[in-house]
């Protein structure tokens, strides 16, 4: 039995920052909500006056704009910017147990940070590098949501030595419907709102009053433009999306979207982990997987997670 537990956060449950000391934070975005309110004021009242757009979808895609240039990825399928990535047990949500986990391990706990947006297959690396600079040979996994495609790639490259327990809580190997109708340009407005409402957060909370004022047609062209961003940055270039998207309509999309020579290198990543998701019952045959819902784990599944590491 394993005295080290490593857990690997889920997507965006890592720092992103300039990889010079003391770099700007990427991600989460570090927001002046004094500055945001005061471009988007003006824009939407006019669009809650008028019932019409009045300049508001464009203030928007400019402030999106802000946040996502210093996560664009190159047509290599590595980040334009040199970044570092860092994470730690209050980025995991409340809902993890936290204390329970610290009681078991105590300062044998880590928690791997990695850039989320590139490949598994390079964070997978990565980790193998992290498990060396802690000294550490064999370790209990812990993966939240999509952190286990970073461990199915981690036991492709370097089999099954290293690990001794692994859980993988609401893994979502089958991927998201709504990245790949982002791919394809199907995501609308019904979709995000259905998003949204399963997100418990303050936050977001406010953003669905908000929403709600905001005339459907209205939001349906936000998503489109903001998607059409995102694309542009990150989601297109970026293999860690790739790797979220539905597994099954992966390779059409990799037909329609990647068939450029320019974005060799990217097909080329997304191509490699789709064929490692396609092993996965066989490279996942000694893990415990507990299904659940991905925005929102449910008490007794964490519950389950615990009893399988103690």
């Amino acid at each position: 039995m394993a005295d080290t537990l490593i857990v690997i956060p889920g997507f965006g449950q890592s720092a992103l920052r300039g990889a010079e000391t003391g770099g700007r934070q990427f991600w989460p975005p570090e927001v002046d909500s004094e500055t945001v309110i005061g471009k988007m004021k003006g824009p939407f009242m006019k669009l809650l006056f008028f019932r019409r757009d009045a300049g508001f979808t464009d203030a928007a895609v400019k402030l999106m704009r802000e946040f996502s240039a210093p996560l664009a990825f190159g047509d290599d399928g590595r980040p334009k910017n040199e970044t570092r990535a860092a994470s730690n047990v209050h980025m995991l949500g409340s809902a993890c147990p936290v204390d329970a986990l610290k009681a078991r391990y105590g300062d044998k706990l880590f928690v791997f940070g990695y850039h989320f947006l590139q490949s598994p297959r390079e964070n997978a690396a990565r980790l193998a590098a992290f498990m060396d600079e802690k000294d550490v040979s064999r370790a209990d996994f812990l993966t939240l949501n999509f952190g286990a495609n970073v461990l199915l790639a981690f036991l492709d490259a370097f089999g099954a030595a290293r690990t001794d327990r692994t859980v993988a809580v609401a893994p979502c190997f089958d991927g998201l419907s709504a990245v790949a109708d982002a791919y394809e340009g199907r995501l609308d407005g019904a979709s995000v709102k259905g998003m949204l409402e399963k997100i418990e957060h303050k936050t977001v909370a406010s953003l669905r009053e908000i929403l709600k004022m905001m005339p459907s047609e209205i939001f349906d062209t936000l998503v489109k433009k903001l998607v059409a961003v995102a694309m542009e940055d990150v989601m297109l270039r970026a293999p860690g999306v790739w790797a979220t998207a539905e597994a099954a309509r992966v390779p059409a999309l990799i037909e329609q979207k990647l068939s450029s020579s320019v974005l060799s290198a990217v097909c080329e990543e997304v191509k490699a982990f789709a064929a490692i998701r396609d092993r996965r019952e066989t490279l996942l045959s000694g893990c415990a997987v507990l299904e659940g819902d991905l925005m929102k784990v449910a008490p007794e599944t964490w519950d389950k997670a615990l009893a399988l590491l103690q």
